[in-house]
């Protein structure tokens, strides 16, 4: 048995939630529509034409002070018009009204720039306090926050269409944590988005319910897109390139967390090129994620991952773990309520190639991988498509097949390689690695019911 100071040491810090970095890619690579720029009315000339409550309208050059007495004073159902040009703040913009609509003339004409953030401030851009249900925001980009770009909290009805948050610094490690941050909402929007630069996860759903985030672009943040410790997610139509790792969906243990995430659909998306270097530096689980990690599903239920198209991720493609791999020591007398290990996983009909080449050497997960192709074990000379960690669970999944206890089902991928990295009889040098894998995927030749399509 694996020492727990070995795990320790070598986990694959898959919980999360540059300096070698490609070119950042454009919206128009993610063959996304974003939505119709707002802004004046063609016919009427009139940019409040639809607003059903109050109007404001700042065009470029209105005062910073002016803007914050509109949205201090907001009242339900307002909102607020942006001319084309650069805002300047230095100040956090905090809205409480409901109803609220925030939209700009388009994510390349209307810049929120928060450079200028005093000192004191929270470091968030836009921050939506608890309560604020249906708030909007659209056609505009938010850059350089010392934070997070916007975050909202404890909301119904949010929504965010064609939104760029990005950060300026070329040193990386002084961007902000998360660009899109709705947490402990419900019914949440994330469409035609442009995100990127951010030191943690760009557009990140938290402890939530009711998701649906497609036809966004996510590139060159440490994790593209993360579903953590919720619920009823749909994941579809974005892509994910140039990042740490690209789309993630886990639970955390916590007081503070929603638990029990599960119903997670991520389909039709593209999951390219995740290679870069990690430049998380609050020395954090997120600091360990291996660059090079396409989606990995960690300690959540009936997960359904189909018809993505993963290219080019250097350490590994797709992996099932569980939260022991991240803290060995835990245990249910710390969470009860947790349950640290990812059951009824199904991964079918995606298109997967040029995958494990390259491993994260940087990370002590890199290093193993990298053992075992040097040893030559694996069928293909690379690092197989799919892994698991074969931490096994106390209960079987009830109807799970025999030898499968937590019910994962892989079918349908083309011509790819599994591999059961045994991590519960690795040695405490991980010097048994290449022998303890075991590349029989016949145990997990199943299929799981659908998931069913999530509606706002």
């Amino acid at each position: 048995m694996t020492s727990k100071m070995a795990l320790f040491t070598l986990a694959l810090a898959f919980t999360a939630c540059s300096s070698s970095k490609s070119n950042p890619a454009t919206t128009g690579d993610a063959g996304t529509t974003p939505p119709p720029d707002a802004g004046t009315d063609a016919a009427t000339g009139d940019p409040c034409t639809g607003s059903v409550g109050p109007c404001k309208v700042f065009p470029a050059g209105s005062k910073e002070s002016d803007i914050a007495n509109a949205v201090a004073t907001a009242q339900t159902g307002t909102t607020l018009v942006f001319g084309a040009g650069t805002f300047a703040f230095t100040n956090t913009l905090t809205f409480t009204a409901k109803q609220l609509t925030v939209v700009g003339a388009g994510m390349e004409q209307t810049i929120f720039d928060f450079k200028g953030l005093v000192s004191g401030s929270s470091g968030t851009g836009i921050d939506v306090l608890d309560g604020s249900d249906g708030f909007t925001i659209k056609n505009l980009a938010v850059r350089d926050t010392f934070k997070n770009g916007i975050k909202v909290k404890g909301s119904t009805g949010v929504t965010f269409q064609g939104v760029k948050v990005s950060w300026t610094n070329p040193d990386a490690k002084t961007h902000g944590d998360y660009a899109l941050y709705p947490v402990f909402c419900k019914k949440v929007l994330v469409e035609g988005c442009d995100i990127s630069g951010s030191s943690d996860a760009g557009i990140y759903v938290g402890q939530s319910q009711t998701i649906i985030v497609r036809n966004n672009i996510a590139h060159d943040n440490v994790a593209g897109i993360e579903i953590e410790n919720s619920y009823d997610a749909e994941v579809y139509k974005n892509i994910a390139r140039n990042n740490t790792g690209g789309l993630l969906v886990f639970d955390l243990p916590g007081s503070g967390n929603q638990h029990d995430g599960h119903n997670v659909h991520v389909h039709d998306n593209t999951i390219d090129a995740n290679n870069t270097t990690n430049f998380n530096a609050t020395g954090s689980v997120v600091a360990q994620v291996p660059a090079g990690t396409g989606t990995f599903v960690l300690g959540t239920r009936d997960v359904e991952v189909d018809h993505n198209t993963y290219t080019n991720n250097f350490t590994s493609a797709f992996s099932v773990v569980s939260y022991y791999i991240a803290i060995p020591s835990w245990t249910t007398a710390q969470d009860p309520a947790y349950d640290p290990v990812s059951k009824r996983v199904s991964f079918h009909d995606n298109t997967l190639s040029k995958n494990g080449e390259q491993p994260d050497l940087l990370t002590q997960l890199g290093q193993l991988l990298v053992s075992g192709k040097s040893q030559g074990v694996y069928p293909h000379g690379h690092v197989p498509e799919i892994l698991v960690d074969g931490i096994p669970d106390a209960t079987p999944v009830t109807g799970a097949p025999q030898g499968n206890p937590t019910y994962l089902c892989f079918g349908n991928n083309g011509t790819i390689d599994f591999a059961n990295m045994h991590f519960d009889q690795l040695k405490s040098d991980g010097s048994n690695f290449a022998q303890i894998l075991t590349f029989d995927a016949t145990a997990y030749n199943c299929m799981l019911p659908a998931l069913p399509a999530v509606a706002l």
